[in-house]
């Protein structure tokens, strides 16, 4: 059997899980309050997505960086993620300058302009929750990645966590939002179940990812991602969904069971390896 040596994934590791973090969460919290007419919740997400421009701004400070993403835009993942940034900005922008933020509205808008900022922002939102998912799910040569359960995790998970950002925001919409909070947490168990399942019936390089996951060493960040994610929030919103310090509780162990989760899965990216062994290694 030849011995493999897997090359882990190393461009903008430490950098892509916060910016794919904000980049879904955002756009979750703002979707949510959007149809609540929550300004605060529609103010928050819009600076949570100048933080992810500034991310991927600071991608571009290496000059190789820079030169791939300003010479090759119409390919650069960056470059068209931060094209619908800079667009849900604008669109989310204007339309909160419409909303009462805090007792504050600075400019009242006709129906015909407010209902086309809402169109426009709520489009644009919904882009970038699901750009992050996708950019990671086309990269080939990572089978963990390329999968097409990837982008449900991240959008999923995202849509979970904003929902609970917003019931603790204003804790009288627990009772509206509890049936599309279970929704999303069945989907998200589902879609992590299911890009478990394929990646370690897939080749020796999506078995070495689960493995990495279940037992190696970035099993501590996993295990602890499933529980403040999953196992947690599903026990806190049955036995006091009401309770409103528990929609706190629960909002902030959800908040850090979501970047442990996207940790893990960005820490786990190896390469397919260009020599295969004779006979794979044992399913996990």
């Amino acid at each position: 059997m030849v011995t493999i040596g897997f090359r882990a994934q190393k461009e903008w590791v430490s950098e892509r899980p916060p910016a794919i973090f904000v980049g879904t969460l955002a756009p979750a919290i703002y979707i949510v309050s959007l149809f609540y007419g929550i300004g605060i919740g529609l103010l928050i997400a819009w600076i949570l997505v100048v933080v992810k421009l500034l991310i991927l701004y600071g991608f571009t400070a290496n000059k190789a960086h820079q030169k791939y993403v300003v010479n090759r835009w119409r390919t650069s993942w960056v470059s068209r993620g931060a094209a619908g940034l800079v667009l849900f900005l604008l669109f989310a922008g204007l339309y909160i300058l419409g909303v009462n933020v805090a007792g504050i509205k600075v400019i009242t808008y006709p129906p015909a302009i407010q209902g086309v900022l809402f169109a426009l922002s709520l489009i644009t939102a919904g882009f970038i929750m699901i750009y992050d998912g996708f950019v990671q799910a086309v990269n080939k040569p990572i089978t963990f990645w390329a999968n097409g359960s990837l982008p449900i995790i991240f959008v999923s998970e995202a849509a979970f966590s904003g929902i609970l950002f917003v019931d603790s925001l204003v804790p009288s919409l627990i009772s509206n939002n509890l049936p599309y909070a279970d929704i999303t947490l069945t989907l998200l168990a589902y879609s992590l179940s299911l890009q478990l399942w394929t990646s370690n019936n897939n080749d020796v390089a999506g078995r070495e990812a689960v493995r990495k996951l279940i037992k190696g060493e970035l099993s501590g960040f996993f295990w602890a991602a499933v529980t403040l994610l999953l196992i947690l929030p599903a026990i806190l919103t049955n036995i006091a969904p009401y309770y409103t310090p528990i929609i706190y509780i629960d909002t902030a162990l959800t908040l850090i069971g979501m970047y442990l989760m996207i940790y893990s899965i960005i820490r786990v990216g190896i390469y397919k390896p260009l020599i295969y062994p004779w006979s794979y290694p044992a399913r996990v």
